[in-house]
């Protein structure tokens, strides 16, 4: 709880894209809640629901289906917290990652019956963030673009 109370404390803090379970969104309510975010005090911590749209091992999140139930214990979280969202990173080359976390949205979307334009998505990355903006995302991660490539990672 120590590094999540670190996080929401933070005065520029926005949003939390991956949150992958229940007890992360409660973990995150309390520390907001704690930190003063919400009702009365500064906004909410925006909260995204990472995905898993494309079962790799490396790759965490919710499976699709589940992404409505747990939109639905966020949205009961309390002041302190916003549902804001889902997000995937799809895999290299996957395009279809795009349109199962469009389809996950849609679902989410009718779960807790408010328009599919009011849950963002963010996905898309360097090398595919034209296609993911094309397939309605509202956020892509672009740092290899801005940034150059990452280091290769050293052995041991």
């Amino acid at each position: 709880m120590g590094q999540v109370k670190k996080l929401v404390s933070l005065p520029n803090l926005v949003a939390i894209e991956t949150v992958d379970s229940a007890s992360l969104a409660d973990k995150i309510a309390a520390a907001a809640e704690g930190a003063g975010r919400g009702e009365g005090g500064s906004d909410p911590v925006e909260l995204f629901i990472q995905v898993d749209t494309s079962n790799e091992e490396t790759k965490g999140g919710v499976q699709p289906k589940e992404a409505a139930e747990l939109a639905s214990h966020i949205a009961s979280c309390g002041s302190s917290v916003r549902f804001a969202g889902l997000m995937t990173i799809g895999a290299p080359g996957d395009l279809g990652a795009f349109d199962r976390l469009r389809a996950a949205r849609d679902e989410v979307a009718a779960t807790l019956g408010v328009p599919e334009d009011e849950i963002r998505l963010s996905m898309g990355m360097s090398g595919d963030f034209e296609e993911a903006i094309r397939k309605g995302a509202t956020s892509v991660r672009v740092g290899s673009l801005i940034f150059g490539s990452r280091p290769a990672a050293r052995q041991q």
